[in-house]
């Protein structure tokens, strides 16, 4: 905090700055400290912009296009969204006399008006029944991927001649990149942190970069496991385990003359899991029970909260004292028993993955 923001304390100063300035006490009721009043509450706001402004010069604090430009000062770029990408059949009902031209750029969508466009000409030949042509999703994102065969069937821009299309394969590549939302600025924020000492060859630059392959990896262990060898295994949102595509793009990214050491030979891998449970007993005093019961079981209640927090980030130890925390803070919760897990040790190339879960709450 810059300036001071407590609002009884900047109200006491400002009627004590006019009392004085008017050589007399201002009574409740007088038009001068009613103004006074109204003033405070300005002073309040105002300092708490200042403040605002002040702290989003720090890379802690940062956030949207203010962040984005202190990731200039290190050269490291918001990563942008990217669309999902697939293959399409389009199909003659009977056998054509002359070619088919499928325009690029021709308008497709699933039964949820998912959007999806071609990205080359198609062309299908005299004699021919159906052209496989590539196409991807109007807007970028994740939401585009998944679309599995047949499920985008629907011709937006029609093409005279072809009668129906579907998709061959599922759609997949697509990702919301670095959004301007808590989520992307805090991926944003650890690789702008990462990229003051991203040196070529050295742990933070192999991070670094491994993180700058897909917006989707979280985090990345580096080791070393023999003489000239770095192994890196990334990590991916929600604590999954990095797909063979996701690896392609980290070993690609890392593997660039300008990012690795330059006797480095790199390999990456998915990190191995260490499995634990999840088996306590809680208790709850009644007039909170069911609103203590949302927030320990719920969606977004404590031990999911616990749970994601224990697989996002590699090799970090199995703490049930994080679980206490989080579940004795709720409302009405009283007490807990935790059967497990127990204090445990994650190596450094694993992560920890939840692999059963036995909860009771007895209320009283």
């Amino acid at each position: 905090m810059f300036l001071e923001t407590n609002a009884g304390k900047i109200y006491d100063d400002t009627i004590a700055e006019l009392e004085s300035l008017c050589k007399e006490v201002l009574r409740p009721g007088d038009e001068r400290r009613i103004f006074g009043d109204a003033l405070s509450s300005v002073f309040v706001a105002i300092r708490n912009a200042v403040n605002d402004s002040a702290k989003q010069k720090m890379l802690r604090y940062a956030r949207g296009m203010i962040l984005d430009a202190l990731g200039e000062r290190t050269g490291t770029e918001r990563l942008p969204a990217r669309r999902a990408t697939g293959k399409v059949y389009f199909s003659a009902d009977v056998r054509v006399d002359s070619s088919i031209t499928i325009p690029q750029g021709t308008k497709v969508m699933s039964y949820d008006r998912q959007y999806f466009r071609t990205t080359e000409v198609g062309v299908l030949p005299a004699g021919g029944a159906t052209v496989e042509v590539d196409i991807e999703a109007v807007e970028a994102g994740s939401g585009a991927n998944g679309f599995e065969w047949g499920e985008i069937n629907i011709m937006v821009d029609r093409v005279l001649g072809i009668a129906t299309i579907y998709n061959t394969s599922t759609t997949s590549g697509g990702d919301d990149g670095e959004p301007y939302d808590a989520a992307g600025d805090a991926h944003y924020k650890e690789r702008i942190r990462l990229a003051g000492s991203a040196a070529p060859g050295t742990e933070d630059g192999y991070k670094y970069w491994a993180m700058s392959a897909d917006p989707a990896v979280i985090d990345a262990s580096v080791t070393v496991p023999s003489d000239g060898t770095v192994l890196i295994m990334p990590l991916c949102e929600g604590g999954t385990l990095p797909t063979w595509d996701i690896l392609s793009k980290v070993l690609a990214s890392c593997t660039e003359s300008s990012h690795k050491g330059l006797t480095d030979q790199v390999q990456v891998a998915g990190p191995s899991s260490h499995e634990y449970s999840i088996d306590i007993r809680y208790y709850v005093d009644e007039a909170h029970a069911v609103a203590a019961m949302e927030a320990v079981e719920g969606e977004n209640g404590a031990i999911a909260q616990y749970a994601a927090w224990q697989c996002t980030g590699i090799g970090r130890d199995i703490n049930p004292d994080k679980l206490r925390a989080l579940v004795l803070s709720v409302e009405g919760v009283y007490r807990l028993d935790i059967a497990s897990p127990a204090h445990d040790t994650v190596n450094e190339d694993a992560v920890a993955q939840l692999s059963g879960m036995s909860v009771e709450c007895e209320r009283t």
